[in-house]
């Protein structure tokens, strides 16, 4: 009898250790024209609407085009912060509601409203932040186009096995009380911090990270880009002119790109968060997703594929 009870525990534990590495939702995603990561979310059983998947946004945002037909509340609380590359704006908190995306991403979500973009750039309905992402484990399928959703244990063994692991920290920027994922990498084998940075196309570095190049291994042009030309365009729709190199060598924990071309701007952002003296840059969506990719945020592992 005893033996039997100890076989039922066996199995149950063994049958919630699968459910837990199991995927809550796997959704498909498609790349924007900037080079995006935008997946189908429902709001308030709504939808579904276009909204960009973000590590590099604390918060979540929806755009006017969604706001003018949702009539949003006003939500209680102070008004919030949000930053970009070219800095720090401040708007009024909003109840957005629930965000589902074959799951159910948030229950009483609170975000804020941003304008739309001008035209050309297609303005999505709203970006997914690390508010809501950082409570799954997810993971990102290069080939099949899809980005799945884990809860509990995290990201099964049988995925990450054969990937390049790195671990990520939770930065915290005092200046201004955000927090983001960061990993160490090197350019050109110069150390830097990148942070995680998803809703970026293009990887970006400061100065302090490009002056520690040494002239012959850093081809500097104001030439275009494949994305979006000489100029960076962030979230508040600001563009700025910057110049581009392409780098020998990126790397990111283990992993490493060769001959990559990325943005050299001394942008607002990194003096919002106290380290523009320090080599530092934004690890994009160019990189991030140049081959199968997963994130366990409670963990605090990045993992590349081969």
């Amino acid at each position: 009898m005893r033996s039997a009870i100890i076989a039922i525990f066996a199995w149950l534990a063994g049958a919630a250790s699968a459910a837990a590495q199991t995927p809550v939702a796997i959704a498909p995603y498609k790349l924007s024209d900037e080079g995006a990561i935008t997946i189908d979310v429902t709001v308030n059983g709504r939808g579904p609407y276009p909204f960009i998947v973000d590590t590099g946004a604390t918060l979540t945002i929806v755009f006017d085009n969604f706001a003018r037909h949702a009539n949003l509340p006003r939500a209680e609380g102070v008004s919030l912060r949000v930053l970009s590359i070219s800095g720090a704006k401040i708007f009024e908190p909003y109840e957005l509601g629930a965000l589902a995306a074959g799951t159910v991403l948030a229950e009483r979500q609170i975000g804020v409203v941003l304008p739309d973009w001008d035209a050309p750039r297609k303005t999505p309905a709203g970006i997914i932040g690390l508010d809501i992402l950082e409570n799954f484990a997810i993971a990102l399928d290069a080939k099949k186009q899809t980005i799945a959703f884990y809860r509990g244990a995290g990201l099964p063994k049988a995925l990450t096995a054969r990937m390049r692991k790195a671990p990520i920290r939770r930065a915290r920027y005092h200046p201004t009380g955000a927090e983001l994922f960061t990993v160490r990498g090197r350019v050109n084998r110069e150390p830097i911090d990148f942070i995680l940075d998803l809703g970026l196309a293009t990887t970006l570095i400061n100065y302090a990270a490009g002056d520690a190049l040494i002239a012959g291994t850093l081809a500097v042009s104001t030439g275009r880009t494949a994305t979006t030309g000489s100029r960076i365009e962030d979230v508040f729709d600001d563009r700025t002119r910057a110049s581009a190199g392409v780098l020998r060598t990126v790397s990111a924990g283990p992993k490493r790109w060769s001959r990559k071309l990325v943005w050299i701007y001394d942008a607002p952002l990194f003096d919002e968060l106290g380290v523009q003296r320090l080599p530092y840059g934004l690890l994009g969506a160019d990189l991030l997703i140049a081959q199968d990719l997963a994130i366990d945020f409670e963990e605090k592992k990045i993992y590349f594929g081969r």
